[in-house]
């Protein structure tokens, strides 16, 4: 299990990291978010690249992190989603 924490809190951080960075290069590259500001920036093909490449790799760590949890995301949709509601009784002010 400790390997496994380990992974998770790596994986974890990667993801962060990544996050941070595909939003940042997304503001740099855009086209409506710096002009509205009043920033006038060229786009380099650097931070399109950058963009690419983190939002890419992104999606990839996003879809190791849910396969990862994915017992924990089933059992608690079927828990919290799925479950039925208790009746309620007329003690309980079930108008």
């Amino acid at each position: 299990m400790k390997g496994e924490t380990r992974f998770n809190y790596v994986l974890d951080w990667l993801l962060f990291v990544l996050f941070v960075m595909a939003t940042f290069t997304g503001v740099v590259i855009s086209e409506a978010a710096l002009p509205a500001l009043g920033i006038q920036v060229t786009i380099d093909p650097f931070w399109s690249s950058m963009h690419d490449l983190s939002a890419n790799l992104l999606m990839v760590i996003i879809g190791i992190h849910l396969a990862m949890h994915g017992k924990w995301i089933v059992t608690n949709f079927k828990k919290y989603v799925l479950r039925r509601p208790k009746p309620r009784s007329i003690a309980q002010g079930g108008d």
